[in-house]
């Protein structure tokens, strides 16, 4: 393959990439915006409660118990057990910028969410099988479960995997860790379904538009 073919093949890349990533956002805003809105005017508590009532009927000690830790897998000091090891890896490999946005974003998505909860100001559901302080919306556990275990995903995918069959099954473990913590938190009655879906909203916007960030920054300036 020629240089000049290798080079029209990146940029046709980076173009479907922003494309992509332009979308994701655009989407991500409108979700969240049209559920803010239900959340205010109330339209959504039949959907909230139903969601109580049919989790409640799957309740046992063994699902509590894997609520519990997927609910807990990104809490300090617990996500530190793989947030950590990614982030010397990155650095050894020399890897400076995907190492920043792994300890970055999850902190730029935090502010994010905090903003959003003070702006909402929505209470939460009379807890059930945990003790939650603060407002309920949108959900920073499914926030930070897009933002984190995306951006895991989206290291893998970019340097690690290559094999068809594999990045398909990141993909698929990405997803999976995604909706188990954010049903979690509603199975333990801390939070509504509409401030999970919400906090996935909230997730994949911020994610999208970091990962732009971090692609063009990558292309700019090299790890020294």
């Amino acid at each position: 393959m020629s240089q000049a073919t290798t080079t029209e093949h990146r940029t046709r890349y980076r173009r479907l990439w922003l494309a992509f990533a332009l979308l994701m956002i655009g989407i991500a805003v409108l979700v969240f915006q049209d559920i803010a809105e239900d959340v205010r005017e109330g339209t959504l508590r039949t959907l909230d409660l139903l969601a109580f009532s049919l989790i409640a009927a799957w309740r046992s000690p063994a699902l509590t118990w894997l609520a519990w830790v997927f609910s807990h897998l990104l809490v300090l000091p617990y996500a530190l057990i793989f947030v950590l090891p990614v982030t010397l890896l990155l650095l050894a490999a020399r890897r400076c910028w995907e190492a920043l946005g792994l300890l970055v974003i999850p902190l730029f998505a935090l502010l994010v969410v905090n903003g959003l909860k003070q702006l909402i100001e929505r209470p939460r559901p009379a807890p059930t099988l945990a003790l939650e302080t603060g407002l309920s919306f949108p959900s920073g556990h499914a926030t930070l479960a897009v933002v984190i275990y995306g951006y895991l995903g989206y290291l893998a995918w970019r340097f690690l995997v290559r094999h068809p069959a594999l990045r398909a099954l990141v993909i698929l473990l990405v997803i999976l860790l995604i909706l188990a913590t954010g049903l979690a938190r509603v199975y333990l009655g801390v939070h509504y379904f509409s401030d999970v879906v919400a906090g996935w909203a909230a997730g994949s916007g911020i994610l999208a538009s970091s990962l732009l960030i971090l692609e063009t920054m990558r292309r700019q300036q090299a790890c020294s």
